[in-house]
């Protein structure tokens, strides 16, 4: 799906100059408030930002956004780091 929103050219010309990658740094913006809201889990972060477990905990790290995890998220973190046969 495709969202288009609407900001003033003054709003999207600052985000420009603060955000190298616009269009990448309003994703992660959005997804980082569905995720601090829990309306998304740490997997569907990850599935949706493209990031493994480990770059996943450094993208919340680096942001210092809490990992409140659910033990849903855990075992399908693990899921994903066991072999697949």
């Amino acid at each position: 799906m495709k969202i288009e929103i609407e900001l003033p050219d003054w709003a999207v010309e600052r985000l420009k100059e603060e955000w190298a990658n616009f269009d990448r740094s309003l994703l992660e913006a959005v997804v980082i408030e569905g995720y601090r809201t829990r309306a998304i889990s740490n997997s569907d972060m990850r599935e949706l930002l493209g990031f493994d477990v480990t770059s996943i905990q450094e993208f919340l790290s680096e942001r210092e956004i809490p990992h409140p995890g659910t033990p849903e998220d855990d075992e399908r973190a693990l899921a994903a780091l066991r072999p697949k046969y």
